[in-house]
């Protein structure tokens, strides 16, 4: 996987869909930044991205997955189980229980958010961005546009004396896996389908209630085969 790393950008999916439509990186790459700008999550609200945190946009071709049969919608669910898994890696083992997956991507530390997923195309390409909270946890809203849920980081859990390198391994680690399951894709889907939701299902609080931004509240209590509740 090609992960080229900025300084402060605008957000790193304009970055990656500019660099992909003027044919400046092929995929698989990504972009990682140090700050954003105008980062945004979905629906068009405000990511807030100061230094420190992780802003990743994985660039990856669209055909493995629609050529497999997967299910798209279980995408999402993918994205969040990698991004579970990375942030682990910063933590003591004892904490890794603290780490959850609110359907469909969003990753939590005792019931606040640590990471968001925002997934765009741009044209044959899947541009999946990824932001983690790990050295500040922004104030989120509880009303308005941007309204959100309680944010944490991963610094509030754990002593990470060099940032960047936590930063740039998570984002590494992300990268090259969600690389690597692309490319499995093609040989052996329909298991792979099952294993995404397995993996999903066993980090998700199913029976707990939960907000949902659109409004209204939700309570899961299982993940069908095709990554809906």
């Amino acid at each position: 996987m090609n992960l080229q790393w900025e300084g402060t950008v605008e957000s790193t999916q304009d970055t990656a869909r500019l660099a992909f439509s003027s044919k400046r990186l092929s995929p698989p790459f990504a972009i990682g930044a140090s700050s954003q700008s105008s980062g945004r999550g979905t629906s068009q609200r405000q990511w807030f991205s100061p230094d420190g945190n992780l802003y990743l946009t994985v660039c990856l071709p669209s055909a493995p997955l629609f050529k497999s049969g997967v299910p798209i919608t279980l995408l999402p669910l993918k994205v969040g189980c990698v991004t579970a898994s990375a942030i682990k890696t910063l933590l003591p083992p004892e904490l890794g229980s603290v780490v959850k997956l609110k359907w469909p991507n969003d990753v939590l530390m005792d019931r606040k958010k640590v990471s968001g997923v925002l997934i765009e195309m741009e044209g044959d390409c899947l541009l999946i961005g990824v932001g983690v909270n790990v050295k500040t946890a922004p104030t989120i809203p509880d009303s308005g546009d941007n309204l959100g849920r309680e944010s944490t980081c991963v610094g509030s859990y754990a002593a990470l004396p060099d940032i960047n390198s936590a930063v740039r391994g998570i984002g590494e680690e992300i990268a090259t896996k969600l690389g690597e399951w692309f490319s499995q894709l093609s040989t052996s889907s329909p298991e792979l389908a099952g294993c995404v939701v397995s993996e999903f299902s066993s980090q998700v609080e199913f029976g707990v209630r939960i907000r949902m931004r659109e409004g209204g509240w939700v309570i899961p209590l299982r993940i069908e085969a095709d990554g809906q509740l």
